[in-house]
This record gives structure tokens, C-alpha cells and sequence, in this order.
């Protein structure tokens, strides 16, 4: 499953890349980046709490509290994108119900981890890059048979929101109808998310200062079409590790529903799954830095041939973020959030500082390099960490 869904990943970055060319890739890149901005922030009253809380009780206030935050995630994202973006009153509301469904399927997923509905979840996870791919696909290849119709912004607004809303909808289904049992106080349950989740959420905040930051970052000093080149090489850069996530997700499911310390059998297992991890992305980034240039500028065009050696400057990063992210994933599900906290915001404090000199002395490459310079730290500080915890079981 995590295969197709790298594989539909992969066409709609096809699409947006070749079709839709640098300068218009930039611009969608800013639009899934604050949609996964909102995500977090919506986090505070869902995220990994969503997972811990709905393995021990499923209560209708959970789903409550869950869509209180997204709704706040979204006018939130939405009035930054007016006043900030400078985008169109319609855009911005475009943009914040993109937000609120894109935040409703993070809270459903997050529900259905914690109830050990794996499969359930793997297959959200699918449909929300499927169903825009095959829309935008269809309308690419009706253009290419003579029909009037030319990529912008406004349609893939459109399309992402229409998208996002049908898998919010099953989502909601799946958690109404099936898996309501208890009856918790509303305010009782709001404490218990907030009190969880004010660490993790907080931590996926610093994560996301590390792996988008840059994004406006670069539409601010170099503009949408450098930032469109970029954000091409990151995606698929990051699908390099997209099927070792498997790893994680069992490991934060499995163990969110165990009580006290693990023991030497539960150690070993985190371990050994962070060294599988980082051996399985091996693969896929060695086959990323083979393809040949050439290659590129046949498959998306001649202005995103620069991404080889973006790929290049980023592999030691993504090799680094296979292995910290099993960790992390360990701590977090036994309920140890500060360490994803102090991770997340470490991390986020050196890219921050590091994106002015990195931008010049060698330009997009130069945030590459320092971007993986960043993650080699964070996964070796992670791993000191894990060992020192269980050096009686290592």
C-alpha cells in the first residue's frame, strides 16, 4: 500500500512539475505546505493524542475536539494566506477548506492507528493523493487531444478541495458508524488531548519550521520558480522514505496501548526496525542519484535538471531521517513526547540559522547541503539518546 501510494505521489508531482511548469509548482507547493501547516496546528487537539487516547476509549468528544481544531487550523491558514500570500479573498477561502478537510483526514487516520485499523488508514492514505492525481490527469490528457483547458492556480484549489472533502466524508463514516463506544465528558476529553498532545504537536511545529520553512524562505529570495525546482527535488527526495514509514506507523500503533516501560523484547525490536529502515531507503536513494541528467529534462523539462544535484546534496539527510523518525516514533507512543519536542525544535533552531549563509555561499544547493547537515545531527543525537536509555538491553 505504501507502494501505491509513493506511486500516486509521484504522478501528481509529474503533473504539477511538467504541466503546470516551475513557476506555478512553486505556488502549489506553498498551497500543500500551509495545508500541512494546518494539519499541525490542528495536531493540539488530535495528533499522536488522537492515536493514544482512541486505543483506550472511543468517545464522540474526541471526534469533537478534533474537528474544533481543524476549523481553527483552517481560518487561521486561510487568513495568512490573504493577508500574507497576497492571494484573492476566494483563494483564501479555498485554501482554508482544503485545510479543514486536509486536518479532518489527519484526525480520522489518527483514530483509526489507534483502534489497530491499519489497513483502514493505509488505504486513507492513498486516496488523498489518488483522487486529485486522477482528476488532474484527466483534465492533462484532455488538453492534450485539443481541449481548452490550462492549468492555474484556482483549479487546483478546487481539486484538492473537492478531493480532500470525499476522503474526509468516508473518514467520518468509517469513525461514526463504526467505532463510537464510550461516553466521556467533553471538557474531560479536551484536557486529555491538550495535555498530550501540547508536546507532540509542538514538536510536529519544529518539524515542520525544518522541512518547509525553507519553502517560503526561498519564494521570499528567489522566487516561485527556483522554489518550484526545489520543492520537486524534496518531494521526491522524501519518497525515498515514504515505504520505511511502515515502521513507524506499526511501532506508534503497537505500542501507544502499552502500559509502563518496554521491555528488552519491545528494545531490541525499535532498534532493529531503525536499522532496517535505514538500510531499505538505501535503494531508492541510490537509485535517485543514478538516473541520468539527461533523463530529467526528457521526463519534467530542461529547467528541472538542477535537481540531480539537489538530490545529491539531500540523500545523507533522508538516510539520517529514516532512522531518527523509528526512534522518535518509540518514544512518542510510550507517551515520552518531550523527546520529539527537544528533537523537533532543536533541529528547527539550527536549519533557521543556517539558511542565510547556506543560501549564500552556494544558493539552493547551499540549503540542501545544510538541510541534511541538520538531520545527520538530529538522527545521531536521537540515537546516542536511545541507547543511553536502554543501555542495560543494547
Amino acid at each position: 500500500m505504501r507502494s501505491l501510494q509513493l506511486g500516486t505521489s509521484m504522478g501528481m508531482l509529474w503533473l504539477t512539475a511538467a504541466w503546470m511548469g516551475p513557476a506555478l509548482r512553486g505556488q502549489t507547493s506553498m498551497v500543500m505546505a500551509l495545508a500541512h501547516a494546518g494539519v499541525l496546528i490542528s495536531g493540539f487537539g488530535a495528533g499522536s493524542g488522537m492515536i493514544y487516547h482512541a486505543s483506550r476509549f472511543s468517545t464522540r468528544a474526541l471526534w469533537l475536539w478534533s474537528q474544533v481544531w481543524a476549523c481553527s487550523a483552517a481560518l487561521l491558514v486561510g487568513s495568512l494566506s490573504w493577508g500574507f500570500m497576497e492571494w484573492t479573498p476566494l483563494q483564501s477561502i479555498m485554501m482554508g477548506i482544503l485545510t479543514w478537510f486536509h486536518a479532518s483526514v489527519a484526525a480520522g487516520r489518527g483514530w483509526l492507528l489507534g483502534n489497530g485499523r491499519l489497513q483502514e488508514d493505509n488505504v486513507l492514505g492513498w486516496m488523498i493523493p489518488l483522487l486529485p492525481t486522477l482528476v488532474l490527469g484527466s483534465l492533462y490528457a484532455y488538453q492534450q487531444f485539443g481541449g481548452q483547458v490550462r492549468p492555474t492556480l484556482d483549479l487546483f484549489l478546487i481539486i484538492q478541495g473537492a478531493a480532500l472533502g470525499l476522503v474526509a466524508a468516508w473518514s467520518w463514516f468509517e469513525i461514526y458508524f463504526k467505532d463510537f463506544q464510550t461516553k466521556q465528558t467533553t471538557g474531560h476529553v479536551g484536557k486529555a488531548l491538550w495535555a498530550f498532545n501540547r508536546w507532540t504537536a509542538s514538536a510536529n511545529l519544529g518539524q515542520f519550521v525544518v522541512y518547509r520553512f525553507q519553502y517560503l524562505y526561498m519564494l521570499t529570495m528567489l522566487g516561485a520558480a527556483e522554489l518550484g525546482i526545489y520543492s520537486v527535488a524534496v518531494v521526491v527526495a522524501e519518497g525515498a522514505w515514504v515505504i520505511t514509514q511502515t515502521y513507524s506507523t506499526v511501532l506508534l500503533s503497537s505500542l501507544s496501548a502499552h502500559q509502563g516501560p518496554p521491555d528488552e523484547q519491545q528494545v531490541r525490536r525499535s532498534w532493529g526496525w531503525c536499522l532496517q529502515a535505514f538500510l531499505w531507503t538505501l535503494l531508492p536513494v541510490a537509485v535517485l542519484l543514478l538516473i541520468p541528467i539527461p533523463w530529467l529534462g526528457l521526463v519534467l523539462g530542461s529547467a528541472y535538471t538542477p535537481v540531480h544535484g539537489l538530490w545529491v546534496a539531500l540523500s545523507p539527510g533522508i538516510l539520517a531521517l529514516a532512522c531518527s523518525n523509528v526512534l522518535v516514533q518509540h518514544f512518542t507512543a510510550l507517551g515520552r513526547v518531550r523527546v520529539s519536542f527537544f528533537s523537533s525544535w532543536g533541529t528547527a533552531v539550527l536549519m533557521v540559522c543556517g539558511l542565510g549563509p547556506a543560501l549564500d555561499f552556494a544558493g539552493a544547493q547551499g540549503i540542501a547541503w545544510w538541510t541534511s547537515l541538520v538531520l545527520v545531527a538530529n538522527a545521531l543525537g536521537v540515537m546516542a539518546f536511545f541507547r543511553m536509555t536502554y543501555k542495560a538491553y543494547l
